[in-house]
């Protein structure tokens, strides 16, 4: 049995992201097949970071038959975890009723497989619309967005293991949202038209007007681009892991790591707050057009 002593911290963040990963490789390298992950010194876990922590165990179990298990995690870590609903990945643990602003730790591999196409939707009406306190059409207006990255992580990432995790910060006006796929990675896909390195495939994937559909079979829609625009125009961020490559927009940072996440991991926060217009808005995704200025 291999014992790994997790950070002091690990936010929702670009950093936060890279701290994880780093770890899933080192656990890779261990020839245990059992392994307990520490917590003894972590004093901060933001709840949405255990929808990449649940796709790391996940895939340590599933695709290297390794178990993860944690231990000596504080109150605290301990109502992040099972709250959040993340005990049905970890060995050891309970789930118990969600926080009042959690939105649940959700995998969806068996809906899909199953055919349920529309389960992130239902995902989003059933735990993700409750805990917002926002109007139905600002729900559905924030669920246009989530859902292209959920159509995106299934279809450009080929793959039904499909992870998230999301959080409303009351006092910081902010809802912060992660999503995981265990596919082929952004750059594999955009490498099929464009020969790029890891980091410059996610850079042109966020550029408006590209895109690695087929424009003469598939329909159109939100893209990267679009999301960004919508971050943008509501004081938030984006981050992106996918592959070796990294993406911040606000840092601006677009580069390779020394080491690789086999998925795609991207990280968004956004003002709810400043959800004006929604109806014009609306409108303009109607008419695909992106005049933000009103």
């Amino acid at each position: 049995m291999y014992k790994y002593y997790m950070p002091k911290k690990i936010n929702s963040n670009l950093q936060g992201m890279n701290s994880l990963i780093r770890i899933y490789n080192k656990l890779l390298t261990v020839e245990d097949d059992e392994i307990i992950l520490n917590f003894k010194n972590t004093t901060w876990l933001s709840g949405e970071m255990v929808a990449l922590f649940g796709a790391i165990a996940y895939k340590l179990n599933k695709h290297f038959n390794k178990k993860v298990y944690i231990s000596e995690f504080s109150p605290e870590i301990e109502k992040v975890f099972k709250s959040n609903g993340f005990c049905e990945v970890i060995a050891n643990m309970e789930n118990e009723e969600a926080k009042e602003f959690a939105v649940r730790f959700k995998q969806f591999e068996k809906q899909l497989n199953a055919g349920d196409t529309n389960c992130f939707n239902e995902y989003l009406k059933n735990d993700f619309s409750p805990k917002l306190e926002l109007d139905e059409k600002e729900i559905d207006y924030i669920s246009s967005y989530l859902s292209e990255l959920f159509i995106n992580a299934r279809t450009h990432g080929e793959t039904n293991e499909i992870f998230c995790c999301g959080q409303k910060y009351k006092s910081q006006s902010k809802i912060k949202f992660i999503i995981v796929d265990l596919g082929i990675g952004i750059p594999t896909n955009v490498r099929k038209i464009k020969k790029l390195d890891d980091c410059n495939s996610i850079a042109w994937s966020v550029e408006k007007g590209n895109t690695t559909k087929d424009l003469d079979k598939d329909t159109g829609g939100l893209g990267l681009a679009d999301v960004i625009e919508f971050i943008e125009q509501h004081n938030g961020d984006i981050s992106i892991i996918s592959l070796k490559g990294e993406y911040n927009y606000r840092m601006n940072i677009t580069d390779n790591l020394p080491y690789e996440f086999q998925g795609t991991c991207i990280y968004i926060d956004f003002d709810f707050n400043m959800l004006n217009n929604v109806d014009k808005m609306f409108e303009i995704i109607r008419r695909g057009k992106n005049d933000w200025d009103f």
